[in-house]
């Protein structure tokens, strides 16, 4: 009798759990399919995309450097002797080759097939007669799929990114916005305002624009200095680079001459 009943109490135990673990089992189902429910009601009164329907207007953007090319514009032959004011040692940097090109991109995802933009992108290559070496300067590619999410025009920024070596970094960027941040992988590239008149080695320079690098790969390699320093480059437009200054190095390099060749 007692053999008995303890047979029958497992099997109502097993019954109450096999039960319970049904209903669990339920009430997950049950909640999965209402909010499947409501995910399909809510996505049927969104408004759709134009590309999930089709129907995307045409939109085309246009960026011009403008003005801005003027900081670097210079062609074959033009020159550029700097002072090392720690070494007093000079550096002439001459102009080998200028390009000014207009490309034409279109979006290349499902996001961005009907947008098109065309902009200018600016390539320059120096020779550098203390590092025996050609170095260049370009302006940042543009990509129509960066235009996608709100089918609005955002203003999109240039960058000028210097190449010396082994090393690359930008130095200068347009819009001059006081709040932007340029650079990746720790380096971080600020505007630091515009000086109204700056004397350099004898000359007066008018609209002196400041950027301040926290980090300047280029540097290192220029001047074989292994600190990193904080550099800043200073531009005048239709002449361009200046003067570089880095933190704690006791010395600045400062434009003496110049011949720039339009």
């Amino acid at each position: 009798m007692y053999k008995m009943s303890s047979i029958c109490g497992i099997k109502l135990l097993y019954l109450y759990y096999k039960f319970k673990i049904n209903n669990q089992v339920f009430l997950k189902l049950k909640y999965l399919f209402l909010s499947l429910i409501i995910s399909i009601v809510i996505n049927s009164c969104r408004k759709k995309e134009c590309w999930e329907t089709g129907e995307c207007t045409p939109i085309h953007y246009d960026f011009n450097l403008d003005s801005i090319k003027d900081y670097f514009h210079a062609e074959k032959g033009s020159y550029w002797i700097y002072l090392n004011t720690k070494t007093n040692e000079l550096d002439t940097h001459i102009c080998t080759g200028y390009l000014l090109d207009t490309i034409h991109h279109r979006g290349a995802d499902e996001f961005s097939t009907h947008i098109t933009i065309t902009y200018e992108r600016l390539f320059r290559s120096d020779f550098i007669t203390s590092l025996n070496r050609t170095i260049s300067i370009e302006t940042n590619p543009l990509y129509a799929e960066s235009f996608r999410a709100t089918n609005k025009l955002r203003r999109a920024r240039t960058y000028l990114k210097r190449h010396v070596i082994g090393a690359s970094t930008e130095c200068f960027f347009f819009r001059f916005d006081p709040n932007a941040v340029a650079g990746y992988g720790g380096y971080e590239l600020r505007f630091k305002g515009i000086e109204p008149s700056m004397d350099i080695q004898g000359n007066t320079y008018q609209n002196v624009v400041k950027f301040e690098l926290n980090r300047d790969p280029t540097w290192r390699w220029e001047f074989n200095d292994i600190k990193n320093r904080i550099v800043t480059y200073y531009w005048v437009k239709n002449v361009g680079l200046i003067k570089r200054e880095a933190e704690g190095y006791g010395g600045n390099i400062e434009l003496v001459d110049y011949n720039i060749i339009k």
